[in-house]
């Protein structure tokens, strides 16, 4: 993140048009350094936007180190600093509502580095929910085929058993009319 201390800088977009204007005071990057998750972070990762200084200008950087660092210990300031950057994107028309929601199921190993202990554990929780419920339904439906084919086989034994006699005399002729052919 970027905090201009003096002079000015326009902001470029993608194709080279002037988009906006900072000075004394204003910062850039500041979304990339919030790293929230799901599809918000991931329309963040890309950067959107290009500076070019006008004259001489001074500018602190504030590395994600540092803020991840930071908001680490301050997990609520980090949440509110996203929801009003969010806001702040859909008021100025960069990203739409669509674009939030979220199209794939999230993934426990996509964690930005800013959550706080509680928010890992339950993030964790959340997928040893979902495992559990889907070991569950996989046990009961290998249950219930593990039924059926049981049922099956004892069918199929029972079937031999009654029939066993008839089977090895028609096995007997066979094999017997096969070497008589092949003589």
């Amino acid at each position: 993140m970027f905090v201009l201390k003096r002079g000015t800088l326009d902001i470029l977009s993608d194709n080279g048009e002037h988009y906006s204007r900072l000075t004394q005071g204003g910062i850039f990057g500041e979304m990339a350094i919030l790293k929230p998750l799901g599809p918000l972070g991931k329309l963040l990762a890309r950067r959107r936007y290009s500076l070019r200084s006008v004259g001489y200008s001074e500018v602190y950087l504030l590395s994600q180190e540092d803020a991840l660092d930071v908001f680490s210990d301050y997990p609520e300031q980090r949440n509110e600093l996203i929801r009003k950057a969010t806001s702040l994107l859909l008021e100025n028309n960069e990203i739409c509502l669509e674009d939030l929601v979220e199209k794939t199921k999230f993934n426990p190993f996509e964690l930005s580095g800013t959550e706080s202990v509680n928010e890992i554990f339950q993030l964790l929780k959340e997928t040893l929910d979902t495992l559990d419920k889907e070991l569950d339904t996989v046990y009961v439906k290998f249950a219930g085929s593990s039924s059926s084919l049981k049922k099956q086989v004892t069918k199929l034994e029972g079937l031999y058993l009654e029939n066993r006699q008839l089977l090895k005399n028609t096995f007997l002729r066979t094999t017997k009319n096969f070497k008589q052919n092949f003589k």
